[in-house]
């Protein structure tokens, strides 16, 4: 029996993880890899958009600029890390 209760927790964890990786803007999945333009076009402008830094500049590659993009809703803050015009990490935060 303990064995199943740990298995279950560790399931639920997985999911609770997984589900920081994209969250919903009407019908419209937001991911990793997404569009900075679909993101902003299905989510809106975001409440706080501010940049963080640059890419290292690479033989043949530009830098990058790396912006912090902060939307609230449902009671959560999304903090999204746009590398270029690309979603590269999302964090989700439980709103107090």
């Amino acid at each position: 029996m303990r064995k199943k209760i740990i298995v279950a927790v560790m399931m639920f964890s997985l999911v609770i993880v997984s589900s920081a990786n994209a969250f919903y803007c009407g019908d419209t999945p937001i991911g990793v890899g997404t569009s900075s333009y679909t993101l902003e076009k299905k989510c809106g402008a975001p409440i706080s958009k501010t940049t963080i830094g640059t890419t290292s500049e690479a033989e043949g590659y530009n830098k990058l600029i790396i912006e912090k993009w902060i939307y609230e809703k449902d009671g959560y803050r999304m903090i999204i890390t746009v590398t270029g015009d690309t979603v590269t990490y999302i964090k989700e935060e439980k709103m107090m």
